[in-house]
């Protein structure tokens, strides 16, 4: 499998779980979640954009594996509205430490509170650990409104997650 082939599936991933997304969106601030390996690991997102301070719960994260595929997909809300879809593939089926960007399958989708929705043109994902059970990341990119003109319209820097794969990231 080629990798245009494996950013093109991709690409219909990320749009067939936004366009079909009906899970409810958390109104809950991160906690801590102890039980599932380090105690100390404080489930939820954060990350800085145009000097304003973003952060939420995660609600949900999993993996998928198909033809050799695996993605990593994680959604996150806010308590404004404002709401997240990352998705990161590897096209070895072999989703590791290290990281990536859009060329390697990285990629992410934001929609604001206002409901309009930016695309990652430029996106890097840093894998801290990843486990069948958990995932911490650091994320930072330049978003688009308009994928057709490639503008910039808005960056995200010091963007960290904490998530639970395959279960509840639960927020107090």
């Amino acid at each position: 499998m080629t990798l245009k082939t494996v950013l093109t599936l991709l690409t219909i991933h990320v749009v067939v779980l936004i366009s079909c997304s009906k899970k409810d969106k958390s109104f809950e601030n991160p906690h801590e979640l102890p039980n599932l390996g380090n105690s100390n690991t404080s489930y939820g997102w954060q990350y800085v954009s145009n000097s304003t301070n973003f952060n939420g719960c995660i609600d949900t994260a999993y993996t998928h594996t198909a033809a050799d595929v695996t993605v990593l997909t994680v959604e996150g809300t806010d308590s404004n509205g404002n709401a997240f879809l990352m998705a990161l593939g590897s096209p070895d089926g072999n989703l590791a430490p290290g990281t990536y960007s859009e060329i390697e399958g990285a990629g992410m989708v934001v929609t604001d509170k206002e409901g309009n929705s930016f695309y990652s043109k430029s996106m890097t994902i840093k894998i801290n650990s990843i486990s069948s059970s958990d995932v911490a990341l650091e994320f930072s990119g330049n978003f688009t409104d308009d994928p057709s003109t490639n503008n910039t319209s808005f960056s995200i820097t010091s963007g960290k997650l904490n998530a639970v794969i395959g279960g509840d990231s639960p927020c107090n």
